[in-house]
């Protein structure tokens, strides 16, 4: 085999391979990323973990079609301090050479077929209101795999809309995003694919095709192919939580000033190692007052705001708050009912995105 590409494409797609491809000790050879150069001036590359696979294509210049299965780590770290536009790959003898240095290889024949999905439910979607929606509900999502079933994002389509949703028992996201798709389906797609999406995607512009077929999802670009298993395990029943959201108590804060407030109050929050991040939210006529302690510090901050409802106080989770009200820009519903139901933001006018949270247990 023996290539001539654009180094900055290639440094692109093997940062991109990087990002899906593991360390693998008991089948070391999908460690390595599959590089296959065609007669028709196309470099395919392939990456799996088995899991979860990327194939990416880009142009090149091929002298001699072949193939050959290298790490990607050191050969990234290596290209991307050289200087020239082009580069030239060589491959002979069991070695690959890159401009005056040479890197070990794998046997290409243990290497494992990928698959790609051709029928299923299909449908296209622009790129950004895709990464806009993992985005808005990712961080609820558990982060360990002890649970399958929760350390995911269920995407649901139906009613004319794309719901995504995301929990790890203590909080809940959803948004839901408007959309013309043929046939309703529902996926719960691995928090780890979702992370990959968004690093993978988030210089990309224009639609991506989704093709769903049993228990696996594609998503496909004109240069790049994802392909995962998705989660069989049931996803809780969320619609019913959505369905009881309490309006006893309602509350309306400028985003800005909570903001600000609660960044305040996360400093001292955050330091208290018996109840980390948590701080007690008190509603009293029209003022939200918010006090955090720990051993060496203490902060009160105090919050104009409207209420509809009686006062009440409650502890929650200044982090987790934050981790919603960041991501808008108008001012804040919150409703409640005491300190130990759940609470529920959204923005004003806006009734698209929610965010669920339970209230930490209220110590005095």
């Amino acid at each position: 085999m023996k290539v001539k590409v654009n180094r900055q494409e290639f440094i692109e797609i093997l940062s991109d391979l990087s990002i899906i491809i593991r360390d693998n000790p008991v089948r070391p050879i999908i460690s390595g990323t599959k590089l296959i150069a065609h007669e028709n001036n196309i470099l395919e590359f392939k990456g799996t973990t088995l899991e979860m696979s990327m194939v990416a294509k880009i142009p090149a210049l091929v002298e001699e079609p072949g193939e050959v299965v290298f790490k990607v780590p050191l050969v990234l770290e290596y290209i991307k301090l050289l200087e020239e536009e082009n580069i030239d790959l060589e491959y002979k003898d069991g070695v690959i050479f890159i401009h005056r240095a040479e890197f070990s290889v794998f046997d290409t024949d243990d290497y494992p077929n990928i698959r790609q999905l051709n029928e299923g439910i299909k449908f296209n979607i622009d790129i950004l209101d895709l990464l806009d929606g993992f985005e808005k509900v990712k961080m609820s999502a558990a982060t360990s795999s002890d649970n399958v079933s929760i350390n995911c994002i269920r995407m649901e389509y139906n009613e004319n809309n794309i719901h995504f949703v995301a929990t790890d028992t203590y909080r809940l996201a959803y948004f839901k995003l408007e959309a013309n798709i043929e046939e309703e389906f529902g996926i719960s797609i691995p928090l780890e694919t979702v992370q990959a999406f968004l690093k993978i995607f988030k210089s990309y512009s224009g639609e991506v095709e989704f093709t769903i077929q049993d228990s696996y999802l594609q998503i496909q670009t004109d240069k790049i192919t994802i392909f995962t298993r998705l989660i069989d395990s049931k996803f809780p029943d969320y619609k019913n939580i959505l369905k009881n959201i309490p309006t006893d108590k309602k509350m309306e804060v400028n985003n800005e000033e909570f903001n600000n407030s609660l960044k305040k109050v996360l400093t001292v929050a955050k330091i208290n190692m018996d109840t980390k991040d948590a701080a007690i939210f008190s509603f009293t006529g029209n003022k939200m007052t918010v006090i955090a302690t720990s051993g060496r510090a203490k902060t009160t901050q105090k919050i104009d705001m409207i209420k509809d409802g009686g006062d009440f106080r409650a502890s929650l989770n200044t982090r987790y708050v934050l981790d919603f009200t960041t991501k808008i820009k108008k001012n804040i519903i919150i409703y409640g009912i005491n300190s130990s139901s759940m609470f529920v933001f959204k923005e004003v006018k806006n009734d698209n995105y929610y965010y669920i949270l339970m209230p930490l247990a209220l110590r005095e």
